[in-house]
């Protein structure tokens, strides 16, 4: 009987670990872009026109949402989905006065993507949507661990009980990540691409004779802007944010936002 040498096993056991966060991710990005075709058009069209070959894309961040101040699963199913990809749980911050609690984890490595959980606080929303949402957080603590961890593998929602028209539009109200969280349960409610390695194509114009000439050519190292961006998902005819570029409270990026097929950001 042969064994594998110490370094040669740690290797394959590390390619083997970054299979499965790749696929994982992978996963979720795909669950997004079948539910948002407008999205996914925008951004194949960024692909083609700021990128040299597709891999060049990168994902900053991947969002989900999750119900909290409640006897349920929580945040915690999606975050140990991570972790146990070698994810690392990282800052908390308390944002909307208190009514969501957000947890980023840092990815293993550069190829992979931030992960941010906003933890929505019903008991902080008030005494009708902790009614609402009871019935469907005390469905999922019936349904067991194993459903709750199958639902956030594979970004679905931990409850069987179908969403109510009424219920919806109760938490609806109150906040719309409420209302989308009931229905689309654990799956990925954000997907952000980086703008950091795309490229761009330069032009110069001449007049010659009342006409414009144009010369198109690409040159090496033109870093693509949130304004490139911004204009080749409008030019797709992308559902924009208003205002479309924003800048963080800190100062230290922009980002542009597009609103998905179902209404949210």
């Amino acid at each position: 009987m042969t064994t594998q040498p110490p370094g040669k096993m740690a290797f394959m056991l590390g390619m083997a670990a970054q299979v499965r966060a790749r696929e994982t991710v992978d996963g979720y990005v795909e669950t997004y872009m079948r539910r948002n075709p407008a999205a996914l058009k925008a951004l194949e069209a960024v692909v083609m026109q700021l990128t040299e070959r597709s891999d060049h894309l990168r994902f900053d961040h991947l969002g989900f949402v999750a119900f909290g101040g409640m006897d349920g699963p929580g945040y915690k199913p999606i975050a140990d989905v991570f972790t146990g990809l070698g994810w690392q749980e990282r800052d908390t911050f308390e944002l909307e006065n208190g009514l969501v609690t957000a947890r980023w984890y840092q990815p293993p490595s550069v190829d992979f993507p931030m992960v941010v959980v906003r933890e929505l606080r019903v008991d902080r929303f008030g005494e009708e949507c902790v009614e609402v949402c009871e019935k469907y957080v005390d469905d999922a603590n019936d349904a067991g661990e194993e459903t709750t961890r199958a639902a956030a593998l594979t970004g679905g929602t931990p409850w069987r009980i179908e969403p109510g028209e009424d219920d919806l539009e109760v938490l609806g109200y109150y906040s719309p990540l409420l209302a989308w969280h009931l229905t689309h349960g654990y799956a990925a409610h954000t997907v952000a691409a980086s703008v950091t390695g795309l490229t761009k194509s330069r032009s110069s114009g001449l007049a010659q004779s009342g006409e414009r000439a144009e010369t198109h050519w690409h040159v090496a190292g033109a870093n693509a802007t949130v304004e490139d961006v911004r204009a080749v998902l409008e030019r797709h005819g992308a559902k924009m944010e208003d205002p479309a570029v924003v800048m963080s409270s800190d100062g230290s990026m922009r980002r542009v936002s597009t609103r998905g097929d179902g209404g949210c950001p």
